[in-house]
């Protein structure tokens, strides 16, 4: 199902807990009803300090909490939220069941932690994140995109325009 070439739209770096919310909530402008993120990396990467960041910007008035064991948690923001844990998932017929592609043609917007373990089962992604532990609270971000869209490339470049952790080598910092 999905078979959209993605680009690097944004790398960078975060120091903290604050900074990685922080950059979410930037992305969150971005948002529009209908998506599905990808977020990816190893555990304690900080997939949902990103998620609740993005969640804040679409004016969730919950703090969101690891979805592991419940596969799936709605928030109610101005968008309906999903928040979705992939991990556990080891069959089409169990990514079918959750019905993500209702959520989405429903205007709901769905942030699937681990999704690139599903990826072959998912609707298109509009984005796909990358995080990685460079030390106890330093993360590496990498966004990568179709450019399909109004979710395309230029669009996040231009929503982080100025980020001071923007870089192409990962090395500066995003700064709340």
């Amino acid at each position: 199902m999905n078979d959209h070439k993605t680009e690097v739209a944004w790398s960078g770096i975060t120091q903290s807990a604050a900074e990685t919310q922080a950059l979410g909530k930037r992305l969150a402008q971005l948002i529009e009803p209908g998506m599905l993120w990808s977020l990816n990396g190893e555990l304690g990467a900080g997939k949902t300090q990103l998620v609740q960041g993005l969640m804040i910007g679409l004016g969730v008035n919950e703090l969101a909490i690891s979805p592991t064991y419940t596969l799936l948690i709605p928030y109610r923001g101005r968008i309906n939220v999903y928040h979705g844990d992939a991990y556990r998932l080891r069959t089409a017929d169990e990514v079918f069941e959750l019905g993500i592609e209702e959520l989405l043609e429903d205007g709901g917007v769905v942030f699937m932690e681990w999704g690139d373990r599903i990826a072959d089962w998912l609707p298109p992604i509009a984005a796909r994140i990358r995080m990685a532990t460079r030390s106890e609270h330093s993360r590496e971000i990498v966004i990568e995109t179709t450019s399909q869209g109004s979710w395309g490339p230029y669009n996040i470049r231009a929503a982080l325009n100025g980020v001071a952790g923007e870089t192409k080598d990962s090395t500066k910092r995003f700064e709340t």
